[in-house]
């Protein structure tokens, strides 16, 4: 992608915890700020990615029992944003395997885009969500106060629903080809700690181990 040489390449690191009872996967793509116009198509893509029994990452992680669940979407922040992707596995779950899932996942939306169908059904689950948050006028309080302290824009509690209308396909495509690349994240795997001189569970194995 042209805007790929910007990004500051891809940071990892792998993390042994001794209060951890299975392997966790966690890659956060740097984006943009809550009140960004990309931010509400990264919005859907993360709807379209992991929210519900249909979704891709559902589908393709959950139901063949590589994960026991899945994540994805962008933060609400002020400044420079995360989109993150995360993966709860069973013990002894195989890490590499489900990074290769994740990345198969957001490669296909990037090259072949997602459905007018997806979008439309990810815009009327933001809709319900943020409807059910300013039904008690304590929600409306709340999120009338967060944004006005966050974004100085109290009135964007109007305007959310509205700017996430217009997101297209064709949005979806163009944010997951900008921001979801390798090159723009950084991984952070959590493994159980293993008894001493055994291999933390869900770590590759060198070369020529058995």
């Amino acid at each position: 992608f042209s805007e790929l040489a910007v990004y500051p390449g891809e940071r990892r690191k792998t993390l042994s915890d001794a209060l951890a009872r299975q392997p966790q996967y966690l890659a956060g793509y740097v984006t943009v700020p809550g009140n960004a116009p990309d931010y509400y198509a990264l919005t859907v893509l993360g709807n379209i990615l992991s929210s519900g029994k249909t979704s891709r990452l559902y589908r393709a992680l959950v139901e063949k029992d590589l994960v026991v669940g899945v994540g994805a979407g962008p933060e609400d922040s002020t400044g420079p944003g995360l989109f993150t992707v995360s993966a709860a596995l069973p013990p002894g779950g195989d890490v590499a395997a489900v990074e290769a899932v994740l990345d198969q996942e957001i490669a296909r939306v990037q090259t072949s885009g997602v459905t007018a169908d997806e979008v439309a059904t990810a815009k009327v689950e933001e809709r319900v969500g943020t409807v059910r948050r300013l039904q008690t006028a304590l929600g409306r309080a709340q999120q009338l106060g967060l944004y006005a302290v966050q974004f100085h824009d109290p009135n964007r509690v109007n305007t959310l629903l509205v700017d996430l209308q217009k997101v297209t396909p064709a949005d979806v495509q163009r944010v997951a080809q900008k921001y979801l690349v390798p090159a723009n994240r950084s991984v952070v795997i959590t493994l159980p700690a293993a008894p001493a001189g055994a291999a933390p569970a869900g770590a590759p194995m060198a070369a020529g181990a058995k």
